[in-house]
């Protein structure tokens, strides 16, 4: 028969062991939580630089600059190339960022040869410097320049009406955007207007303005907390059956499927 000192020792080993067990599995949850936050955060970061050269190549230097500061809170210190050389990492990092800033570039119109010769230019300068403080600004300044130059070719191959519209369009998304609104604003009527739109940019001045909506709805789905319902209301798509709709058209998901696959939830 066990003495009183074996039984109490007895529970003490099952409640060591309990103990051990819950630390273990606490320890296993927070890992887990860990693991999705930091997810989430490199999927909402993916994404925010993704929409940086976005905005390079259409030409829009304010958003590009958002996403790109967006980017960097949300990856927090950028990656290391070279473990054993932080300014060696910061160059690779800005040559990466400047490879990709021409290919946006070209994509948005520049030519070529414009482009290449400008990305040579910085990188030339890059490996030059013997120190380096602070990535983001020089990022601001190259992506800037990229950017600027989109834009002056844009602005070369549309009218002024055309510009003031689509200038219109991107500043007034939560807006009413319907072609008396615009028309009005440009003092222009909706039937030229309407014409004018297709024949420069070869593309319906109906469709233009429903994919920069969805562009803005997968934004607002990604970095912020709103519901599908309120995104709808808020881009002025009256009818949530017709935004889910336009919405997989655009991107192959619906909003929460978007928000199921690119954000990533503690549970």
């Amino acid at each position: 028969m066990s003495t009183v000192h074996e039984l109490l020792d007895q529970n003490q080993a099952l409640e060591d062991n309990h103990t051990i067990i819950s630390r273990c599995t606490e320890g296993m949850l927070e890992q887990s939580l860990l693991e999705q936050r930091e997810r989430s955060l490199f999927h909402k970061s993916y994404l925010a630089e993704k929409k940086a050269f976005e905005q390079i190549r259409l030409g829009n230097k304010k958003k590009m600059l958002l996403y790109l500061q967006q980017h960097t809170e949300l990856s927090g210190v950028y990656g290391t190339l070279s473990k054993h050389d932080t300014l060696r990492s910061k160059k690779n990092l800005i040559i990466a960022a400047i490879t990709l800033g021409a290919r946006a570039a070209i994509e948005g119109g520049l030519y070529s040869e414009s482009a290449l010769t400008l990305s040579d230019t910085y990188i030339q300068h890059i490996e030059t410097l013997s120190r380096i403080d602070s990535i983001e600004p020089i990022l601001q300044n190259i992506l800037g320049d990229f950017t600027e130059r989109v834009a002056k070719v844009h602005r070369a191959h549309f009218s002024k009406d055309i510009l003031l519209c689509q200038e219109y369009i991107f500043n007034h998304l939560y807006d009413d955007l319907s072609l008396s609104v615009l028309s009005g604003q440009l003092q222009i009527s909706p039937s030229y207007l309407s014409r004018k739109f297709k024949e420069e940019t070869g593309e319906a001045l109906r469709i233009f303005i429903q994919r920069q909506r969805i562009e803005e709805a997968k934004t607002l789905i990604v970095f912020s907390d709103y519901r599908p319902s309120e995104i709808c209301s808020l881009l002025n798509f009256h009818d949530q059956s017709y935004f889910i709709k336009i919405f997989r058209k655009h991107t192959g998901f619906t909003p929460k499927e978007y928000r199921n696959r690119f954000v990533v939830k503690p549970s």
